[in-house]
């Protein structure tokens, strides 16, 4: 367990310092982490939703050179679960106030297909899955001081009773996150994880979610897969 520890807080680290511009199967990282998270800061408020699939740590893993096993193994443990970040504050001059975890915690639901989900709690994961929280959180602490230290992690299954999965980013849906008095959705497959589509008018490269130019109004058409 001490080993399997130290090796996500050597990996987390390695993704903050410098992953984030790695490219993996056609995926530019950076990318996918802008596109899984969403903030807030009007009106003093200081808001930050971030969706953690378990794709996230596959990227990151293997953008850190990990064995494939071992990205494998990992990925294995956390593949139940689908995982959320959540912050929540406010300021007034200088001064930042956040919602307690206990508060997020009573509202928060996951909501996939119409059916809401709470979170789990976390006596309830695996051994392994605590760790990991247990490990990231004095990280996100360190990077990020007081919004760190006011981060909170939330854990949902992420299959129905059909074995179904809930939230993938490469397919098809829609993933809502609801809290408090406000919510957040991610409709999928999100950009980085769909091939670029091109605009027939100038060959510009747009958006592969779209399906019209937004300067032309041409119908866009699917960039080909050089591998094919």
């Amino acid at each position: 367990m001490k080993t399997f520890g130290k090796l996500i807080a050597a990996l987390f680290t390695v993704f903050l310092a410098g992953a984030s511009h790695a490219q993996t199967e056609n995926i530019n990282f950076n990318d996918f982490v802008k596109q899984t998270q969403q903030s807030s800061s009007d009106y003093g408020q200081m808001r930050v939703g971030w969706w953690i699939p378990i794709e996230f740590w596959e990227m990151s893993l293997r953008a850190a050179g990990l064995p494939e096993n071992e990205v494998e193994d990992f990925c294995e443990t956390l593949a139940p679960y689908c995982m959320f970040a959540v912050i929540d504050g406010s300021s007034e001059g200088t001064t930042f106030t956040y919602q307690p975890e206990s508060k997020i915690r009573k509202s928060i639901r996951f909501v996939a297909n119409g059916v809401s989900y709470k979170p789990l709690h976390e006596s309830s994961l695996t051994d392994e899955a605590q760790l990991v929280l247990e490990v990231i959180r004095p990280i996100f602490k360190q990077m990020m001081g007081q919004m760190g230290e006011n981060l909170n992690l939330y854990v949902f299954s992420n299959f129905n009773s059909g074995n179904v999965r809930l939230s993938n980013p490469a397919e098809p849906g829609l993933v809502r996150l609801e809290l408090l008095d406000y919510s957040y959705e991610w409709n999928t497959p999100i950009p980085c994880m769909t091939r670029p589509k091109i605009c027939p008018e100038d060959g510009e490269e747009l958006n592969g979610t779209w399906n019209y130019c937004p300067i032309h109004g041409n119908a866009l058409v699917q960039k080909e897969d050089p591998s094919e």
